[in-house]
């Protein structure tokens, strides 16, 4: 058996994976830990399952979704719903995913079917097998030898492309080799640094288009990449912070339900307003001293605010979508997740929620800080009274010798 500490590491990995790929995030309740996770040929589970294990096997049936964090998986039985995995092994499937296949692992080796979409995250990935649906490829190198339903999407350093896709191809890549037994239905579309080349036999339903790409594609790759990491970083430490401050935290998020308007407008005075008054006001004084000095706290504070400052506001706003049944961290990592796709989607209004959510955050906190500053004020006097009275209280009987 695993150890508790290194399984609910794995699962809470897990989690922030889901709230970083996924479109919707996993909460997983009651945790199987084992050294070995194994369905055997002829044997159903009848219910989801969620496993943190050092590797896995499905021979049997699962008649739901699985979620893992595991060493090697492999599945040559059935599973009905969903897999979704993390591992740092390879993640092998000979037999049928009657749902979606999502995750983050080191490779994949995808011989048998799945029936809807298969988003992963993966030094390579080799797909003989079909994909009834979508695929959504980030990393290394893709080998497709197979079929996908409809489009072939992604971001990689190498695609081979020897099999054949329902609809388009839009893919951001560093090398595209296209073999004679490839078969695009829709659109080809790339883009990388060179043209790719389409041998004879090889059929494109629609356009092959390079797209003029900017920069170079180790950089976008590496942006991307970053842009990842710094958001499941941001969920991390919101979830650190709720943990932490959980009274504090509670109370801040009641404020930013129960008093918007207040808490917005000391968001805005405090955490925008203030800090640029300050820094002109120095720079004005003229020394460079100064400058640096509160120039420097004023990053450190601001950074620090823009990290933990809408935790408050995003938990909040989560707990109302989930109609409460989330708590403050499912909450939170609901609006995250909201945030980021409406971030996605449209760049500017993720722009306009990020200073909101912002402001409303760091408004929370002050106003229930000072809240709680002035309860402790109110029930404990500021000069605590220590003379020694010598009058005997009113209602006050000796004790009785022991006997």
């Amino acid at each position: 058996m695993l150890r508790r500490g290194r399984a609910i590491g794995a699962v809470a990995g897990l989690a922030l994976l889901g709230s970083v790929f996924l479109p919707l995030p996993v909460l997983p309740l009651d945790v199987i830990e084992t050294s070995i996770f194994l369905i055997e040929r002829g044997t159903t589970q009848d219910e989801d399952v969620f496993v943190a294990s050092r590797s896995g096997r499905v021979d049997g049936r699962i008649a739901g979704d699985l979620v893992i964090a595991t060493g090697d998986l492999t599945i040559d039985g059935v599973v009905t719903g969903d897999v979704f995995v993390l591992s740092h092994g390879t993640l092998r499937i000979g037999g049928t995913v009657e749902g979606s296949v999502r995750g983050l692992v080191r490779s994949v080796e995808l011989s048998g079917r799945v029936l809807d979409d298969v988003a992963v995250v993966a030094v390579n990935a080799d797909v003989t097998g079909s994909i009834g649906r979508d695929l959504l490829m980030a990393g290394g190198t893709t080998r497709l030898d197979g079929g996908v339903g409809r489009d072939l999407r992604g971001r990689m350093f190498a695609l081979e492309l020897d099999g054949a896709v329902g609809r388009d191809v839009d893919i951001t890549v560093r090398n595209v080799d296209v073999a004679a037994t490839a078969a695009v239905d829709g659109d080809l579309l790339y883009r990388a640094d060179d043209e790719v080349e389409i041998p004879a036999g090889a059929t494109v339903g629609g356009v092959a288009t390079r797209i003029s790409a900017r920069g170079s594609f180790l950089v976008r790759l590496y942006l991307s990449l970053a842009w990842a990491v710094g958001f499941a970083l941001f969920v991390l430490v919101g979830f650190l912070t709720l943990w932490l401050f959980r009274a504090s935290a509670s109370r801040a998020a009641g404020s930013v339900v129960t008093r918007p308007g207040r808490t917005l407008l000391v968001g805005a005075v405090a955490g925008v307003v203030l800090p640029f008054v300050l820094v002109f006001a120095v720079i004005l004084a003229g020394s460079a001293l100064a400058a640096m000095v509160v120039g420097t706290l004023a990053a450190l504070v601001g950074l620090a605010a823009l990290v933990v400052g809408p935790v408050p506001a995003l938990a909040a706003a989560g707990d109302l979508v989930t109609r409460h049944k989330g708590g403050l961290f499912g909450g939170f990592l609901v609006a995250a997740v909201l945030w980021r796709l409406v971030g996605w989607l449209v760049p500017l209004a993720g722009v306009l929620a990020g200073l909101a959510v912002y402001a409303w955050g760091v408004g929370g906190w002050l106003v229930a800080g000072w809240e709680d500053r002035k309860r402790a004020v109110e029930d404990a006097p500021l000069v605590p009274d220590l003379r020694v009275r010598d009058e005997v209280p009113p209602g006050w009987e000796p004790p009785l010798p022991p006997v």
